[in-house]
This record gives structure tokens, sequence and C-alpha cells, in this order.
């Protein structure tokens, strides 16, 4: 039986998500301004476009072709959880990119790891694999036991992913 596209579900999702995202590109031109004192057309170019191009995008999308835009807001989602992984692991860009995820949760109130997806991909991957096999997982993965508001995975998983925590505490 083909699967029905809830367009309406798909814009209530997308609405939700670029709120981040505009939080996220005006820290970011607020940090280009206090290192530079402005921000050039380049810089914006570099920046995340805003989120009015999505849901623009996604008013004038046609039937199920729409929920490419809320794939790519998810995706840039995922993307940029990437990078402040990366950029955690330089103690200088820690802090600062500590602060801004906390800032993030207190404005928005839910956490950017959550909603990229990336604390459940992690989740997933190690499951599957039966490890925890580097510290950047490890890491990731103790946010669960950490922070209650994250609900991302049933209390059989929180379970095995707390046992694969154990283990990797064990051998550290």
């Amino acid at each position: 039986m083909p699967t029905t596209f809830d367009k309406e579900a798909a814009r209530k999702d997308l609405l939700h998500l670029p709120e981040a995202l505009e939080h996220y590109r005006s820290w970011v031109i607020s940090a280009i301004e206090q290192e530079r004192g402005k921000v050039t057309q380049e810089d914006l170019n570099q920046i995340v476009v805003p989120s009015s191009f999505f849901l623009e995008a996604f008013d004038n999308a046609k039937g199920k072709s729409a929920n490419f835009f809320v794939e790519e807001v998810r995706q840039w989602y995922s993307h940029t959880a990437g990078v402040f992984r990366q950029l955690s692991a330089n103690p200088m860009n820690k802090s600062m990119i500590d602060r801004y995820l906390h800032q993030f949760k207190e404005d928005l109130g839910f956490d950017f790891f959550a909603a990229s997806g990336f604390v459940e991909k992690t989740a997933r991957k190690v499951m599957a694999c039966g490890k925890i096999s580097t510290e950047k997982e490890y890491e990731t993965l103790v946010e669960l036991e950490t922070d209650e508001s994250l609900l991302l995975l049933s209390s059989e998983e929180m379970v095995q992913i707390g046992k694969l925590l154990r283990e990797f505490e064990e051998r550290a």
C-alpha cells in the first residue's frame, strides 16, 4: 500500500527546525562581526541560508517533493553537529561551543544534538556494532544518561547503551 505524504505535518516539523538554523546563523554572524567588525557577502555565502528560503521552497513544492526541504534542514543539523564535535576537540573551541549549545538549549528549549539526530544515529551505530569505539561516541552517548530530556531510545535500548558505556569506561 503506498504511503501518503502529510504536507501539513511536514510543515509543522519544518517550522520547528529552522528556528535553530536561525539561532545558529545569528551566532555565526555575531562571531564574524566580533572578529572582523563587519560581515561581507562572501561571509554570508559561507553561512547557512536563512530559514525563510527553506520555508518558501517547501510551500512552493508539490506533493512529496516538499519533504526534500525538511530533509535538507535535517542534514544541515547532522552536518553542523559533526562540525561541533570536530571543533570541540580543540580545547579553545570546546568552551565556546559548549556555551553556545547551552544557550541554544536555554533559548529554544531543546537540545541541538537531539534535534540533529546525531545522538540517536550514534546510539544505533554502537548498538549494531556491540561496542563504543571512540571517546567521541562515548561523550555523545553519555548525554543520554545525564540529560533526562533526551527521550530518544526505548528503555530496553537505554539498558543496552548503559552496558556499552560501562564497558567503554572499564576499557579506558
